[in-house]
């Protein structure tokens, strides 16, 4: 963007500001401003030509790189991500302009926290999945998962593997209004 526009920077969390604002600055970057809205209550007062809700998640993609003996727990707190993450994609869309992207991702392999939130919104929005072109390893999105079949167009998702990038664990989605 080169400094030209607005980037409107939501952290919900105030005590990530300071890290947020020193990481804006190092880079250079002077055109943004940091909110604090929960995602899901983002006011719906203006419409974005670009949405990247990188939304909170399980953070299963991560233990190969965080935790040398990283192990798998299932918390409470871990079942409500879903509706969470259900209710932010919504907003998100909704804040969109038509002719807009919006990029859904999370750190984490679950088709609950992925293919499913993003098979929510296909059901409930008039939204379609655009293709991703990427020059990297990476697995389309699942169609089925246990006994849950996925719309088709989950095939235009990815999936990113730390066994085939070296890296950490990642599902993104590219989202725009259907044409």
């Amino acid at each position: 963007m080169e400094n030209t526009g607005l980037i409107i920077a939501n952290e919900p969390y105030p005590n990530r500001h300071f890290v947020l604002n020193h990481t804006l600055s190092r880079m250079g970057v002077l055109n943004t401003i940091a909110t604090a809205y929960r995602a899901e209550h983002f006011p719906l007062k203006h419409r974005f030509d670009f949405i990247l809700a990188d939304v909170p998640c399980s953070g299963e993609g991560t233990f190969r790189v965080t935790y040398e003996h990283a192990r798998y727990r299932d918390r409470k707190s871990k079942a409500r991500l879903p509706e969470q993450q259900k209710r932010i994609l919504l907003r998100a869309f909704d804040l969109l302009k038509e002719t807009g992207e919006l990029v859904y991702s999370t750190c984490t392999y679950n088709p609950d926290e992925n293919e499913s939130v993003v098979d929510f919104l296909l059901n409930n929005r008039d939204a379609e999945l655009l293709s991703i072109d990427l020059n990297m390893k990476h697995e389309p999105g699942l169609r089925e998962w246990g006994k849950v079949a996925y719309d088709r167009a989950m095939l235009r998702a990815v999936r990113f593997y730390p066994h085939q990038l070296n890296s950490a664990g990642f599902f993104m989605a590219r989202i725009g209004h259907r044409r």
